[in-house]
């Protein structure tokens, strides 16, 4: 069947084949025609050329030998009778035709190599001879040379005699090669012929053999159309040919089938009648257009039947264009889809139903978030504000306590579940910033110091000291990450340690490959309960410990791990700790990281100890401190407007309250508070609007405004700000975060009952402050030593170092309590410069 094929194709050629055959022979012809004649003219001219050279030759070299017989003649009989006349006129001829024969040696073309160098030497001999000749005639009664020119002239005689011998021989081998060179260009032109005759035989014999098999394979196509005529009249797939038109050219029975019509019916009807509108009859215009352009691809045609009917047909066309190029029509095959299109409409509308109900479900989680976030407001405010009172029993105190942790667990709740339900629904991005490595793991190593301190288990934190500077992550989600596996580490050990290590496996000129680990030495994990670690909800290990947390915590970290392109793998053994670690790859950044933010929770930012504060007092070119500052709060919730009234008035302050934007502005026109806390929603003028209007407003824009809202969102968060917000302040508000929020906003520094407690920058300012003549340092080399522990920011062996200190010589206290509050919050620059001013000053104690 191949071989058949094979021909079937070489017959579509035929006439190109033949063409070119007769073409190439007559060509070959025309070459062998003239290349032969060519070389017969060519072989005829140096016939002709090697005569008339020989014919010259031997006339000039007969004459010249004539010529020397003569002077010899004269020269012997010159004893007797001198003529000098006659033997000039002989020296003059004789020296004619040497000159004769040496022009013929250039002019001729085709004298031997071996003549023409017997003339070369027949020249200086002549001269020579001339000479002497010249000479004798001066002196004809001279015998000597008159001897000599006799012996000279015989020479010269005998050399042109040897010469013409050589030239005769030369010119015969001449004439034999030429004859030679004849007789094989005869030979060879006959040879091509001969070879050209064979090829046409060939030819001749191959056409015929074409003939025959062209006649059998003509028998064989006519048998395979009718048995193609059948398979596509048979067809399970429409197949429609039309002209450039649209127009029916050919369609088999399906293709009449799935229109409705019969065979005839169809015959000649143009494919745009089938279209319902005309924009369905552009579109199928323009695949037509891609199909001639030379695309092949799919296409979903909807037709409409005589009868109404719509059916979706699958297209797969292709071009039928003739020899020269041209378009003659298009092939279609059509499968009906139709069910399978219904399908899709009817996943559609599912689909469209299903993200109503997921966004039914964000609006339900945002609502239910904001109304829950707004009584939490109240609880957690005024349980900070009830800690404040002095006057409350140990059992009041227990049961405020119990409330702020009932409603701090709350809180952790929803944030949890809304941090999970945005990673379901695919809305949580990663907003990679460039980001200070060392400074980010300084945070999160000294928010589980606390962490660690409070349980009296040890944290220890190894960095790889090869760490990049810089890398391009989202602060906030890594540092989650690390505080939710470091956090539920210290949880689950009673004693002993927790690790957080950190090592650099790879490193590109743009990227590295960092692993985390934490490693605990606490109950550990049973094998059954691996397998439930990352399921929301459900919580493993010490049942006691079960309700400290909402079982998402693992979740959530598991799934931005995998959001970042990573994967938490655990490795436990019951009883002996676990083992929790992940690898992530970021990209390297040379540009300037941003700075920390904090996500605002208890443990972000160092305490203030707002229990004791009495007052403020204000900073810089302020006014008198006998002033007090005003603060406009703005929400329509009366329960923050009592808590922040509750909160602000014992230490100070004096508060306006509006319920809306509007009354917010009015409220501003008739008094300029030095600081406004708004609402988002809120009736009438929300807060975006009154940040808005308040901007744009020359006499009130430069007051400060701080948004605490419910919504909490990176959408909300981000509005606020662009609007022209100084702060946002998530509700249910810490009045730990307000107070600082009111200290950098309006440069206050706080007032406290005890001067012994304060701000930690303050401490910082008082530790940095105080000199050696209020301590008693320890020697030269403890400080050393102390030095170099901070500068490798080695903590946990300072502290201990600092421990040790103290319980050699209690003498030297104050020095170690001072350098142990800056390590607890990891303030190794600080205990770096105090240590370093110790040294300078060079006041230690001998010991």
């Amino acid at each position: 069947m191949t071989r058949n094929f094979l021909v079937l194709q070489k017959f579509k050629n035929f006439k190109t084949q033949v063409r070119a055959f007769a073409t190439v022979a007559v060509i070959f012809s025309g070459i062998i025609a003239l290349g032969g004649g060519n070389l017969l003219h060519q072989l005829r001219a140096q016939d002709q050329l090697l005569i008339v050279g020989f014919n010259h030759s031997e006339r000039a070299f007969s004459q010249l030998n004539r010529e020397v017989l003569r002077m010899i003649t004269l020269v012997k009989i010159s004893p007797y009778q001198v003529d000098s006349e006659s033997i000039q006129r002989q020296s003059n001829l004789l020296n004619s035709r040497v000159m004769i024969v040496l022009k013929h040696n250039i002019d001729s073309d085709v004298v031997s190599g071996s003549v023409e160098a017997d003339r070369k030497i027949l020249k200086p001999q002549w001269e020579e001879l001339d000479r002497t000749l010249q000479e004798w005639m001066k002196q004809p009664q001279n015998s000597a040379l008159r001897l000599s020119l006799s012996e000279q002239l015989e020479n010269f005689e005998i050399t042109v005699n040897d010469m013409v011998a050589r030239h005769n021989f030369q010119r015969r081998e001449q004439y034999v090669t030429l004859s030679q060179r004849r007789t094989d260009a005869i030979h060879l032109i006959f040879l091509i012929a001969i070879c050209f005759l064979m090829l046409v035989g060939l030819a001749i014999v191959t056409t015929s053999r074409f003939i025959q098999d062209r006649q059998k394979m003509l028998g064989i196509v006519r048998d395979r159309e009718e048995k193609y005529r059948r398979i596509i009249e048979t067809s399970e797939e429409g197949i429609w040919l039309l002209d450039p038109q649209g127009n029916t050219i050919f369609a088999n029975k399906k293709m009449a089938y799935l229109l409705g019509l019969t065979e005839m019916e169809l015959q000649g009807m143009s494919l745009w009648k089938f279209f319902a509108t005309h924009a369905e009859i552009h579109q199928a215009q323009a695949y037509f257009k891609r199909l001639r352009d030379g695309e092949r691809s799919p296409y979903d045609l909807c037709l409409t039947r005589p009868d109404g009917q719509a059916i979706w047909l699958l297209t797969n066309g292709a071009p039928i264009l003739d020899e020269a190029g041209q378009d003659t029509g298009t092939l279609c095959m059509l499968t009906d889809v139709t069910a399978r299109k219904q399908s899709e409409q009817e996943l559609q509308v599912a689909k469209q139903r299903a993200e109503v109900a997921n966004q039914a479900k964000s609006d339900f989680l945002a609502c239910m978030s904001h109304e829950l976030r707004t009584p939490l407001n109240g609880i957690l405010g005024y349980a900070q504000v009830l800690r404040r009172s002095p006057n409350l029993s140990p059992q009041d105190n227990n049961g405020i306590n119990i409330i702020y942790q009932c409603g701090s667990h709350l809180l952790t709740l929803i944030n949890d579940i809304l941090d999970l339900s945005k990673i379901e629904a695919q809305k949580l991005e990663l907003l990679p910033t460039v980001l200070d490595l060392s400074a980010l793991m300084q945070q999160v190593v000294a928010i589980c110091c606390i962490r660690a301190e409070q349980k009296g288990i040890n944290f220890i934190y190894v960095p790889d000291p090869t760490l990049p500077p810089q890398i391009e992550a989202d602060e906030k989600r890594l540092r989650q990450v690390l505080i939710n596996l470091v956090g539920n580490a210290i949880k689950f050990t009673e004693e002993g340690s927790v690790t957080l290590r950190i090592d650099r496996l790879e490193r590109s000129p743009t990227s590295v490959l960092l692993s985390f680990h934490i490693i605990d030495t606490g109950i550990g994990i049973a094998p059954d309960d691996t397998q439930k670690l990352f399921q929301a909800f459900e919580q493993v290990g010490d049942r006691h410990k079960q309700n400290d947390g909402t079982g998402l915590g693992l979740v959530i970290s598991q799934r931005l791990v995998q959001l970042m392109g990573g994967q938490i793998q655990v490795n436990s053994q019951l009883g002996q700790g676990s083992e929790f670690s992940f690898c992530l790859r970021f990209p390297l950044s040379l540009g300037t990281a941003a700075p920390l933010h904090y996500a605002h929770e208890k443990l972000d930012l160092p305490r203030l100890d707002s229990s004791f504060i009495i007052g403020y007092r204000r900073l810089g070119n302020q006014p008198s401190d006998d002033t007090r500052c005003t603060i406009l709060v703005i929400d329509h919730h009366w329960q923050t407007q009592s808590m922040l009234l509750d909160l602000l008035e014992p230490i100070g302050f004096s508060l306006l309250t509006a319920d809306n934007g509007r009354e917010g502005l009015v409220q501003l026109q008739a008094r300029q508070p030095d600081l406004v806390i708004t609402a988002i929603a809120m009736p009438e003028m929300d807060g975006l609007e009154f940040l808005r209007q308040l901007r744009h407003r020359d006499d009130l824009k430069h007051i400060p405004v701080i948004v605490s809202s419910s919504l909490v969102s990176p959408n909300h968060r981000q509005a606020a700000i662009q609007q022209g917000g100084n702060a946002f302040l998530p509700k249910p508000m810490d009045s730990q975060v307000l107070l600082r929020l009111l200290a950098t906003h309006l440069q206050l520094e706080w007032v406290y009952a005890d001067p012994e407690i304060g701000n930690p920058e303050l401490e910082n300012d008082r530790t940095t402050q105080s000199t050696s003549s209020d301590l008693v340092l320890p020697p030269t080399k403890v400080l050393l030593q102390l030095l170099e522990l901070a500068e490798r920011d080695n903590i946990r062996i300072l502290r201990e170092q600092l421990k040790q200190l103290i319980e050699t010589d209690q003498v030297y206290s104050p020095f170690a309590t001072k350098l142990d509050r800056l390590a607890k919050r990891f303030q190794t620059e600080d205990i770096e410069t105090l240590l370093q001013k110790y040294l300078a000053e060079g006041v230690v104690n001998a010991g």
